[in-house]
């Protein structure tokens, strides 16, 4: 028969060995909370600079174009295309004013060229 006799003091001692256990986990648990939230911090710093930044270039985008406009040739009945390709817009010219552009010698169109033949 065997018996075993467990005082009060081994059972303090698991408890607070236990504890200790039980707070070196909580202490590590934060840490990683604290790291994670300067991550997400400076992610938010980052979004927030991108954010600004795709203003100021939206913005300057909006102002080239608006000075670019001032260089356009208004052409009645034929509707601004802020998408469409170049060759749509030329082939809607043709078939409006009832001439033929030369596509082939456009080569590198610029925006405020346009070669007709």
């Amino acid at each position: 028969m065997v018996t075993t006799l467990i005082t009060l003091e081994d059972i303090n001692k698991l408890i607070n060995d236990g504890n200790q256990e039980l707070k070196g986990q909580i202490n590590s648990l934060s840490e990683t909370v604290n790291e994670a939230k300067k991550e997400i911090n400076h992610i938010n710093n980052k979004y927030r600079d991108i954010e600004k930044e795709n203003s100021l270039l939206k913005n300057k985008i909006l102002n080239l174009e608006n000075k670019l406009k001032k260089y356009n040739i208004v052409i009645y009945w034929v509707k601004e295309s802020d998408k469409g390709p170049v060759e749509d817009t030329l082939s809607t010219i043709e078939e409006k004013l009832e001439f033929q552009t030369s596509l082939s010698a456009l080569g590198h169109l610029s925006s405020n060229s346009l070669i007709t033949t």
